[in-house]
């Protein structure tokens, strides 16, 4: 199952077609031409909760060599950083695990404060949404806040 997300740039710089997969794998092009990637944790109008994958490739690499990535920490991003991923590619995904999630629920717990009981029962539905396969979002940058996005 190979997506690829439509040129944006040439057509409205501020709107984005997104396939939305979470335990998605994604990979993406970097200003130095190198090709990172990362799995989808979460993703709402105001931030991206993805898990950085260790390396770069010279070429877009396939599921399986991102796959093979070493997994790193949660990161969580300002929505919009999607619009300067050049070359944002959906490859396939597979469902979340408790392990996979591990880093968002540390994050919640204590950058956000919210108590254990609430970020584990917000972590099983993570892990169960990543079980309902793909959708597909347009998002326009917010035009009262550059950092959100609004439905287009």
């Amino acid at each position: 199952m190979k997506t690829m997300f439509k040129k944006f740039f040439k057509q409205d710089p501020d709107v984005i077609d997104l396939p939305v997969n979470f335990g998605g794998y994604y990979t993406y092009k970097e200003d130095d031409g190198k090709y990172a990637a990362y799995r989808l944790l979460d993703f709402n109008k105001d931030v991206l909760h993805r898990r950085l994958l260790e390396g770069h490739f010279d070429h877009k690499p396939s599921l399986e060599e991102v796959k093979a990535m070493k997994p790193l920490m949660h990161v969580p991003q300002a929505a919009t950083t999607l619009l300067r991923q050049t070359d944002l590619t959906l490859l396939g995904s597979e469902p979340l695990t408790k392990e996979d999630v591990s880093g968002y629920e540390q994050y919640l717990e204590s950058a956000l404060e919210i108590p254990h009981d609430e970020a584990e029962a917000f972590m099983e539905k993570i892990i169960g949404f990543s079980h309902e396969g793909t959708g597909k979002l347009r998002l326009r940058r917010d035009p009262n806040n550059s950092q959100s996005f609004v439905k287009a």
